[in-house]
């Protein structure tokens, strides 16, 4: 009867230890001028965003998806310059895109190009990255009719 107690009392202490350690949420890392045959993580990131967010939001507890610090031109890229978000994260499994050290990591972008979200996208949040780029290269009716239209 004491052993059963004893192993009871083992099993019930036991159990937050496990259910903590589920909890943990996924970090994938991404290096924009990476090969391309990465796999999230530090050592070998993705070398593209949008790639990294979709792996972290079909993750059931969301996540980072981190930029390694240095610098990024996005102006020339194959992509014309566009990060395309259209995942869809859960409220409960949301998706953050992040530098690895605050004021590190630095995109840039000229005025027509940087991150686009679909209406398909949801609970993603962009936090702490630096965005440069060129404002006089946005015009007005592209806008408008970029918003108009969706």
């Amino acid at each position: 009867m004491k052993l059963l107690r004893l192993l009871l009392l083992t099993i019930i202490l036991t159990l937050p230890i496990f259910s903590v350690s589920s909890q943990a949420q996924v970090t994938k890392y991404v290096k924009p001028d990476a090969a391309k045959n990465g796999d999230g993580s530090i050592s070998n990131p993705y070398n593209d965003i949008a790639k990294a967010v979709n792996v972290v939001a079909r993750d059931p507890k969301g996540g980072d998806v981190v930029i390694i610090d240095g610098t990024y031109d996005f102006r020339s890229t194959s992509n014309n310059g566009i990060i395309r978000i259209s995942t869809k994260a859960k409220k409960n499994a949301q998706v953050v895109i992040r530098p690895q050290t605050e004021g590190e990591v630095i995109l840039k972008f000229d005025g027509r190009t940087g991150f686009e979200f679909t209406e398909d996208s949801s609970w993603i949040t962009v936090d702490g990255l630096d965005l440069y780029g060129q404002t006089d290269q946005v015009y007005y009716w592209d806008i408008v009719a970029k918003s108009f239209w969706q």
